[in-house]
């Protein structure tokens, strides 16, 4: 009896023991299955969606006019919570996000609505490599919607306002001598309640009006740099004088330093020149090799900062050799010149969302796709449209030879308590609704002009952007002589199109008219030139299996003939426009559907071309015979 009593305490133990292994082991994947991240369920998806992965987002050097050998990328799982908006600090960081994809994004993980106010909270640890050691360590955030809080190890790195550029704190500091080092992002997104720029970004999705991109959308990286480093470029190339320009921008102290700069043709050396701090290097570079979309043409560029003849810093970067103008063109005309000589620009609108991703393209590979995409179709032109992109974008359209026309995204806000129909009438009834809606007070004019300054600053240096494109349509149109001035001011190697579409104040270099849905414009003056900025919206515009969940079937849905039909109708209009009234470019709307916008020649998930390419290319070219 002993002995089985023995026995069964012993097979109870055992019995209970597996029971227990059994609830630990659910627990712990009901745990699994609450951290782990797992890609949202969008209405529709690219096929580069399938690539992404907490191993593998967005792997690339996020900065490439500005390269260093050494960095360290923290894309990946990060943990997340949602608090009020007053919260000083967060709760329990109940799940995972992946970074960089906005919180409202498939790809994000969490794919959820986030309200004007709520704080979204992020959180992760490092570590710093032992090579690092004696270095300053800079954090970098590619892009983070709108206003940012960041702490390391608890202590406050820094603020930041701004929905679209980069921005780097200095976090030495902070960094504990060993272990692991944490980080902890806090950001508020307003979203209708207060007037910044954000573009088409809107709470409730409708019309031309797109999901809102909440918190990091930008990649998050660390990099090692000396006390004295290069904190930016500014490199301006005159094709005229076969000179480039390079401007250094310091970090730190600059006592006992110089600066020098060699520029390369493949492996061998065009230029170099060495000058103080603060001065401008001048390179002449011999029989220039000018940019253009046809031959895309970039030099290497090596920048250094040397103290006592020995580096302390040393960058890798490109430039091109090409100049923008407006000046006497065909029969004429004014017209917009590409090295001297007039080119008309064939554009499409460039919305720049993604279906899985929405700010965040899902790769590399699908920046690279929609350029060649547009080549392909015999577009030389974006027009980027109330967005502004990761810095590899730019690097794509440098390399592969794309002009892009560079829209600064708008600030408004709808009425308070305007409903989405309402604020469609208003649109539709009265262009005076948007200027009603942009800044007013002196604080909101001064972030808009920061926002429109610090885009100038990251993009600048990019020989694919020719045109700065202050307001669209009058939204949130303001002060437009004066920021028209500050442009030309800070940036005179481009050119300025101070309203695409409606409210043109006379300044600037373009004369820029919308009319759907055939193109028009208006003529060019002694020193302005003349485009029409936006025609077309029409297209097949319902392809069963590729269209975003909420959409339905337009009252008219054309066939293929029908719309290349007209495609082709729109493109002979708009070069007749070039031989009469000598315009000197023409931007059909879209490249790809968008949310609830179906005129895209592509559907939005990039899966299907709604028209046969090489018909959408002999009229894009101009050439309407059959």
């Amino acid at each position: 009896m002993k002995q089985s009593f023995l026995m069964n305490k012993v097979r109870h133990a055992a019995i209970w023991g597996s029971v227990c292994a059994v609830i630990s082991m659910s627990v712990a994947a009901v745990a699994a299955r609450h951290v782990a991240w797992q890609m949202g369920h969008a209405p529709v998806k690219t096929q580069w969606a399938a690539a992404v992965g907490p191993q593998h987002a967005w792997v690339h050097y996020p900065r490439p006019q500005m390269r260093r050998q050494q960095w360290k990328n923290l894309n990946g799982l990060w943990s997340c919570c949602v608090t009020p908006r007053k919260k000083a600090a967060p709760g329990a960081f109940h799940r995972k996000i992946l970074v960089p994809y906005p919180y409202q994004s498939a790809l994000s993980g969490v794919m959820k609505r986030l309200g004007p106010k709520e704080k979204l909270w992020y959180q992760r640890s490092f570590s710093i490599p032992a090579a690092w050691r004696g270095k300053q360590i800079l954090l970098h955030i590619g892009a983070a919607n709108w206003k940012s809080r960041v702490f390391v190890n608890g202590t406050l790195a820094g603020t930041h306002t701004g929905g679209y550029t980069p921005f780097t704190y200095n976090i030495t500091k902070q960094l504990k001598s060993t272990g692991r080092q944490t980080v902890r992002i806090s950001v508020w997104d307003p979203e209708g309640e207060k007037i910044e720029p954000r573009g088409k970004q809107v709470l409730h999705p409708h019309g031309m009006f797109f999901t809102e991109c909440s918190g990091i959308w930008g990649t998050v990286w660390l990099e090692p740099v000396g006390k004295t480093s290069i904190a930016h470029l500014v490199i301006t190339p005159h094709l005229k004088k076969q000179t480039l320009d390079v401007r250094v921008i310091f970090r730190g102290s600059a006592a006992g330093c110089s600066v020098g700069a060699v520029a390369h043709i493949g492996a061998a050396v065009a230029a170099s020149a060495v000058a103080a701090p603060g001065k401008t290097l001048a390179l002449h570079i011999a029989h220039p090799r000018p940019w253009s979309p046809r031959s895309p043409y970039l030099y290497q560029l090596i920048v250094e900062i040397l103290r006592h003849g020995k580096p302390v810093d040393v960058v890798q970067s490109y430039f091109a050799m090409r100049s923008i103008s407006v000046g006497p063109g065909t029969n004429g005309h004014t017209e917009v010149l590409l090295n001297g000589k007039p080119l008309f620009e064939r554009g499409t609108l460039y919305q720049g969302y993604w279906p899985d991703g929405l700010y965040t393209p899902p790769t590399d590979r699908a920046i690279k796709f929609d350029i060649l995409a547009a080549k392909k179709m015999g577009f030389n032109m974006f027009r980027v449209h109330q967005i502004v992109e990761p810095l590899r974008f730019y690097y794509w359209a440098d390399r592969l030879g794309i002009l892009l026309w560079q829209d600064m995204p708008a600030a408004w806000a709808p009425k308070a308590g305007t409903s989405k129909a309402a604020i469609s009438r208003e649109i539709l009834s009265s262009r005076h609704w948007w200027p009603a809606n942009g800044p007013q007070t002196a604080a909101e004019k001064r972030e808009y002009r920061h926002e429109l300054l610090a885009m100038i600053r990251d993009l600048r240096n990019d020989p694919s952007v020719v045109v700065w494109t202050l307001f669209n349509e009058g939204w949130g149109e303001h002060n437009t002589p004066q920021l028209v001035k500050l442009i030309n001011k800070t940036d005179p190697s481009r050119l300025v199109d101070d309203a695409s579409g409606w409210f043109d104040k006379g300044v600037g270099n373009i004369i820029d008219t919308h009319h759907y849905p055939q193109p028009e414009s208006r003529k060019p003056t002694a020193t302005r030139a003349a485009i029409s900025g936006e025609f077309g919206g029409f297209g097949r515009n319902y392809i069963r299996g590729h269209e975003w969940a909420a959409l339905r079937p337009g009252p008219q849905i054309l066939t293929t003939a029908q719309a290349l039909a007209r495609y082709r109708l729109f493109w002979k209009e708009a070069y007749q426009l070039r031989r009469t009234k000598g315009i000197s470019a023409a931007v059909y709307t879209e490249l790809m559907d968008q949310e609830q916008e179906l005129g895209g020649l592509m559907t939005f998930d990039r899966a299907v071309v709604k028209l046969p390419i090489r018909q959408i290319r002999r009229a894009t070219l101009g050439h309407f015979k059959r």
